[in-house]
């Protein structure tokens, strides 16, 4: 969105609450979003959660195919992916290079107060998602007494059993659009998504060769970063699921 008035319209919802934010993954890969953000909010809180580069990759993937957006195999997709940038293709078909998170994180660091930027990590939230939606509270300035609802598994990736209901899902059609005049939109979403998740096959799990290829890729990378955040992520490293 280019539209800056168009784009505080869609935070009138929620006002006048205390703390407001939004999300996006592309965020933290763009190379001008830091600096952006900050000449217009320069006391914004930065919060950056990571996920294991390989698995992300993967589960990158596994999101466009659902989507009928991939029809390359896995590894035929990463070894396309640098001439895929060159032909101008958007951030959605860069698996590889959005894990690059190094990289990433000193754009916001060159320009944010270091306090303003927390990182932490998915796996974390997998382990004990009650410690750690506390600790974002902390770093946001609410009270960590809160507790947020997290019952639903949002946005889950993977092969469709039928391509036909995530094509259904996920594109424009008449439908859809008499659907979303007579229903809430939190709950056609809700609705969607149940649907896409529940056309999901069995856990797709990435081949050997495939993660040992990434790891190369992404070594430098990670060891510049577990020296930045100031932990072991030699995990990420290895070919253990």
């Amino acid at each position: 969105m280019n539209d800056e008035k168009a784009y505080l319209r869609l935070f009138r919802r929620w006002s006048p609450a205390k703390i407001i934010g939004e999300g996006s993954l592309s965020y933290l890969y763009s190379e001008t979003a830091a600096e952006n953000i900050f000449g217009k909010v320069p006391n914004a809180k930065i919060l950056v959660i990571l996920r294991n580069p390989v698995d992300r990759a993967f589960s990158h993937y596994l999101h466009m195919v659902r989507d009928n957006r991939e029809t390359l195999t896995f590894r035929a997709a990463l070894d396309q992916e640098d001439v895929r940038i060159k032909r101008g293709w958007e951030f959605s078909w860069h698996y590889k290079n959005v894990g690059l998170y190094y990289k990433q994180l000193a754009r916001y660091a060159n320009v944010f107060c270091e306090d303003n930027i927390a990182v932490m990590f998915y796996q974390d939230f997998v382990d004990n998602p009650v410690s750690f939606m506390r600790g974002v509270f902390r770093f946001l300035n609410i009270s960590p007494d809160f507790m947020a609802k997290m019952s639903i598994r949002h946005n889950p990736s993977g092969y469709p059993r039928f391509r036909w209901v995530n094509a259904f899902c996920s594109k424009p059609n008449p439908i859809k659009s008499l659907a979303k005049a007579v229903i809430p939109h939190d709950v056609g979403h809700n609705i969607k998504e149940r649907l896409m998740a529940a056309n999901l096959r069995a856990k797709t799990k990435m081949s050997i060769s495939d993660r040992r290829h990434l790891i190369e890729f992404f070594y430098d990378d990670v060891r510049q970063l577990q020296r930045y955040v100031g932990r072991d992520l030699s995990g990420w490293l290895t070919c253990d699921d």
